[in-house]
């Protein structure tokens, strides 16, 4: 039986950031596939180097984000 689990990290802020550098490291640390651990950031990849102010507070924006991830 192949049991498939995906770890995502979903968050706003400095929370948001810390989460995508640990699913950065969890690959090269653990051998996981990088397709299985995947961290999301409110505001999308620009929100890393500057915050998106507003951007934790959107419903529709994080839906998005949650559906488009493989």
């Amino acid at each position: 039986m192949l049991l498939l689990v995906q770890l995502i990290y979903i968050g706003a802020g400095t929370s948001g950031r810390l989460g995508v550098l640990d699913a950065s490291e969890c690959p090269p640390t653990y051998g996981v596939d990088p397709d299985l651990v995947q961290g999301i950031i409110a505001g999308g990849f620009s929100a890393l180097l500057k915050a998106k102010e507003g951007a934790e507070d959107s419903l529709t924006l994080a839906k998005d984000d949650l559906r488009s991830i493989s």
